[in-house]
């Protein structure tokens, strides 16, 4: 509710005479966004993500949108709204950290279509590091897109690369056995 107040608000603009600016609503949307989220108000914080992403001048603000309403948007079964999303999170200019979830989310979605080549090219076009908590996973996917793709060697050499280094984990597992 605090929040919500502080999104309303309205204070006359210093640098634009008879017009009304409030300079605190990115932040108090963002905030409304995260914590909708939280306590599990999906379809709510999806909207408010997504409004974010198309007003917000903070460019933080609006790539963190942006990703965040794209993984929403797979999250609750619309993986056309999350490409587009997450797309144009991947495009910012800046260099933020929402652009390797944003490439996460987008290879989860071409795997789960089916879409190999495209997981391959949205891996090989990226200049991030996954988060190290889905690092394992989506280096996982990597292989089986290449073994899907008939591309056995550089399946091998990925699988490799999980099972050395994520040893402790289910993916090292699987991809030592595959």
């Amino acid at each position: 509710k605090a929040y919500e107040s502080v999104v309303a608000a309205k204070a006359p603009d210093p640098n634009t005479a008879g017009t009304w600016k409030n300079p605190f609503r990115e932040r108090g949307l963002l905030e409304i966004a995260r914590l909708q989220y939280d306590v599990g108000k999906a379809p709510e914080a999806f909207i408010k993500f997504e409004e974010l992403a198309k007003t917000a001048e903070n460019p933080e603000y609006r790539d963190e949108a942006y990703a965040r309403a794209g993984l929403l948007a797979a999250e609750m079964g619309d993986p056309v709204k999350s490409n587009e999303y997450l797309s144009i999170a991947l495009k910012s200019e800046a260099d933020s950290p929402w652009k390797s979830l944003a490439t996460v989310g987008l290879i989860f979605n071409h795997f789960t279509r089916g879409e190999y080549r495209e997981v391959l090219a949205v891996y090989n076009a990226s200049a991030t590091d996954a988060p190290e908590d889905t690092r394992p996973k989506m280096l996982l996917i990597v292989g089986h897109s290449h073994r899907l793709t008939d591309n056995l060697k550089a399946a091998l050499e990925t699988y490799e690369l999980v099972e050395k280094n994520y040893r402790d984990r289910p993916e090292g597992a699987e991809a030592g056995y595959r």
